[in-house]
């Protein structure tokens, strides 16, 4: 009953209730996000390009091009078939391509209306030439007596010179190296022939709520296609993304228990009680509460980098727990737990706010996984300190040694100060020098890259079949209205054609070429006209093949009245639902669309084409967010000089400036040997190298401060700090083996 008359105690106890009354009504609407592109920093310079890349970025990843092989086609085809029944009735997939479906390449009736202004390239140069329509005609003639002519798209009556069907198959976005064979596209290297199948998931691929049951349809989709006979290879972000979630949640899971089974046996032995054990895990538990509840309140969400680096936060709430125990070997007969408030409360709080000043930097980050990850660890270190300051004095109990706290007070009080010979210092200081400057920084953004190796060999063998996947590199097209886009388009098309010609790329998508501007077509209209005109070629044609005066007449009236086709009705058609992706419509008040290269052998090339056009921004979001990172590292550094500067300031406050420096030399010192040491291994810093900075800093601060305000009781201090120093290695230390 006590307890409960300490109001400190009953306010925690309140505090408590409201935290987990809290977790468990958000418990089934919590989101855990694992948009691993939630780690990397946006490029808010150029907040259009910035939007534009987000989308594509969204089109692209929900994407999967998977090809299934055999050394015989119909053995393929039906491997092919079982993995596509899979992947269908999952239910997770928008669409899912596996036959070459007839009716979905069709034009629309609104397509077929406007038809008089669409000219493929080769028809268009054609009938730029003399007798170019004649030759059209006799080209037609000739069609109609060859295997082509059952592939038409179009009747007779409403294309006799067969334009707009040539144009409806060069306007088809391309498949690659990929052909039509027995119904299926396909690809043969030799020895296999590899079915193609396209698909599409619904929700992105990172979305956490359907990754578990996306994997298993993964999974079964390739069981169902090997037991048919067929090798599988897949290409696209959702594999990537499914293997690295995984990856991390184990790592959650196991990295965690590790480290918490490590602190719990330590604790063990030296308390020889299962209490100390019982708060410390209480003291997690809420911490880890508290950081979650914090970052849905803040952020909505939870990203899972933020819950395996949450799990190094056991490291650091334990150091209260800690310091709070120790104080018992200060007078192991006679202590109470309400005594050690009075040793080591300021301390704590001290500790406390200085550890909280590193996360100040990841606050500040542009990235807002690290944003997340600093709430995360400023609530939850928060709730570890309230914990300890409310709660213990009334639940530690009485201090009981057992025989092995004996043998821990022997060690502490081995850990006495010892005198350095200036030589020691003297070669230290040599080592640092000389490995701060062997360091090399590295930005890039691959070099941060774990994959699995068997889903970058089957992007690869993907990529090599295909021979044209899309580049995740663009251009971005913007202007004023929907012509002005469509026009720049058109002229940067032009280039890319002579770019292709010289082996620079292998081909590019661009909206323009299923929907020409009205500029275009205007001028298509033109070369169309003498044809439709009265005797002209088309006239003729249809005379010729039997149609009356009526049908005659209809298809002079059709010419007259056609109006152009528009980016809006166009991409309503099946036929064109690759394409849709690239059109960004209104975008931050301009229209902006996406030309999107593949297989390309020369960037420079793709780069100089677009110089002297208007409204272009060749966009490659890798090497823009490494920019980003060596300019956020850059920052970083200066942020750790701003940090250092509010810390000793923050010291020179509560101990003067004559005792500062001793607080502030174990993180300096530390971190300049950390990064000489990184520079003899040959490690290269980078932006999350400056961030852990900042943390060594908080604890290193937090060490000296409880050293120096607990001196007059050496064995409990010394042994304090070193447990701490013990735990946090156990939980950083535990993430040298996180893949993630």
């Amino acid at each position: 009953m006590t307890a409960f008359k300490d109001r400190r105690f009953l306010a925690w106890l309140l505090g408590c209730t409201l935290l987990l009354g809290g977790l468990w009504q958000i418990h089934s609407t919590l989101k855990i996000e694992s948009d691993l592109l939630a780690m990397l920093p946006a490029t808010a310079r150029d907040p259009l390009a910035e939007a534009a890349s987000q989308l594509m970025t969204q089109n692209l990843s929900k994407r999967l091009v998977v090809l299934v092989g055999n050394t015989q086609l119909g053995t393929a085809r039906v491997a092919a078939e079982a993995y596509a029944a899979q992947l269908s009735g999952s239910k997770l997939f928008a669409t899912v391509q596996f036959e070459a479906d007839a009716k979905a390449i069709q034009p629309t009736p609104a397509e077929l209306a406007r038809r008089f202004g669409l000219l493929s390239a080769e028809d268009h140069a054609l009938l730029s030439q003399p007798g170019g329509a004649a030759q059209l005609r006799a080209r037609a003639t000739a069609a109609l007596y060859s295997p082509s002519g059952f592939a038409r798209l179009t009747k007779l009556a409403d294309d006799p010179l067969n334009t707009f069907d040539h144009f409806l198959h060069s306007s088809l976005p391309a498949p690659g190296k990929a052909g039509l064979e027995a119904g299926v596209l396909t690809v043969r290297d030799g020895e296999k022939v590899w079915v193609l199948v396209l698909a599409s998931l619904a929700e992105s691929p990172f979305s956490y709520r359907q990754q578990d049951a996306l994997t298993a349809a993964l999974a079964n989709s390739r069981t169902a296609a090997e037991k048919a006979g067929g090798a599988v290879l897949v290409s696209g972000v959702a594999p990537f993304a499914l293997a690295s979630a995984a990856r991390a949640q184990t790592e959650v899971a196991t990295l965690g228990g590790i480290e918490t089974l490590l602190t719990l046996l330590l604790l063990f032995t030296v308390f020889g009680t299962i209490r100390p054990l019982l708060l410390t895990l209480l003291t997690m538990a809420l911490g880890v509460a508290a950081g979650v509840m914090a970052c849905h309140l803040v952020f909505g969400s939870v990203h899972v980098m933020t819950l395996v680096f949450g799990s190094s936060l056991v490291g650091i709430a334990i150091d209260y727990s800690l310091h709070f125990l120790c104080d018992q070997f200060r007078d192991p007969e006679h202590w109470h737990p309400r005594q050690a408030l009075p040793q080591v409360g300021r301390s704590l709080t001290m500790g406390l706010a200085t550890t909280i000043l590193g996360y100040v930097a990841f606050a500040t980050a542009p990235m807002p996984v690290l944003r997340q990850m600093a709430v995360f660890s400023s609530a939850g270190l928060v709730m570890a300190w309230l914990t300890v300051v409310l709660a213990y004095p009334v639940l530690a109990g009485v201090a009981k040694l057992r025989a092995s706290s004996r043998v821990w007070m022997r060690i502490g009080q081995q850990l006495r100060p010892h005198s350095v010979h200036w030589a020691v210092w003297a070669l230290l200081a040599l080592l640092c020098a000389g490995g701060l400057y062997r360091l090399r920084f590295a930005d890039d953004l691959r070099l941060l890259q774990s994959s699995h190796p068997q889903l970058l060999a089957e992007e690869a063998a993907v990529r090599a079949h295909m021979g044209a996947l899309a580049d995740r590199r663009f251009f971005l097209v913007t202007g004023s209205t929907a012509e002005e886009v469509l026009q720049r388009e058109e002229g940067l098309s032009t280039r890319l054609e002579n770019l292709r010609a010289s082996g620079a790329l292998s081909g590019w998508q661009a909206v323009s070429r299923a929907v020409p501007s009205e500029r275009t077509q205007a001028a298509n209209r033109v070369l169309l006209g003498p044809l439709y005109a009265d005797q002209g070629a088309a006239q003729q044609q249809l005379a010729e093949l039997g149609y009356g005066p009526d049908q005659l007449q209809r298809s002079a009236d059709a010419f007259q009245n056609a109006q152009p086709l528009s980016v809006d009705v166009a991409l309503q058609s099946p036929r064109l639902a690759a394409l849709s992706l690239l059109w960004l419509g209104n975008l931050k008040g301009q229209v902006a669309s996406v030309v999107l290269p593949s297989g390309v052998a020369d960037e420079a090339a793709l780069i100089a084409a677009a110089k002297g056009l208007d409204g272009l921004r060749w966009r490659d979001p890798v090497s823009e967010i490494t920019s980003t990172l060596k300019e956020q590292r850059q920052t970083a550094q200066l942020r750790m000089v701003g940090v250092y500067a509010l810390t000793i300031l923050l010291l020179m406050l509560i101990y003067g400036w004559r005792e500062t420096p001793r607080f502030i030399f174990p993180s300096l010192g530390a971190s300049l040997l950390t990064l000489a040491a990184l520079g003899w291994m040959g490690i290269a810093a980078n932006l999350f190298t400056m961030l852990a900075l900042l943390l060594v800093l908080g604890l290193g601060v937090d060490f000296a401060i409880f050293l120096r305000d607990t001196e007059r009781t050496p064995i409990s201090s010394r042994l304090g700090v070193t447990l701490a120093a013990l735990t946090t290695l156990f939980s950083f230390g535990g993430l040298v083996f996180s893949a993630t």
